[in-house]
């Protein structure tokens, strides 16, 4: 049986120098607009500044998202396919848990 967790971790094809920053992905992610996600970079690819830190995203398409940062002056990104750049989701910020009135999970264990 084979076992997919979603959201998960994603290659990156392109990262863009400008503000916002655009992430395009290899193939379709899955992700939603608030998902947090941080970058791991295993090469020198360029972008090394984003490894810094977690960003909330909004989704553009089936393969792209945009980060609330400006890389207009970061090392440019250059994929590198025999080692390529990963997205991590990481959490995510949901307004609905602000709005919740009930503990559902309440006797569950009981």
């Amino acid at each position: 049986m084979n076992v997919v967790f979603q959201p998960s971790l994603m290659l990156v094809q392109s990262i863009t120098n400008s503000s916002p920053c655009v992430v395009t992905t290899t193939t379709y992610h899955g992700y939603l607009s608030g998902l947090v996600v941080n970058f791991v970079f295993p090469a020198p690819v360029g972008m090394f500044q984003l490894q810094q830190g977690d960003y909330d995203i909004m989704v553009l398409s089936s393969d792209s998202f945009a980060i609330p940062i400006d890389s207009t002056n970061f090392t440019p990104f250059n994929n590198n396919t025999s080692n390529p750049a990963q997205v991590v989701p990481i959490g995510e910020t949901n307004p609905d848990f602000a709005n919740s009135f009930q503990n559902i999970s309440q006797g569950l264990n009981e």
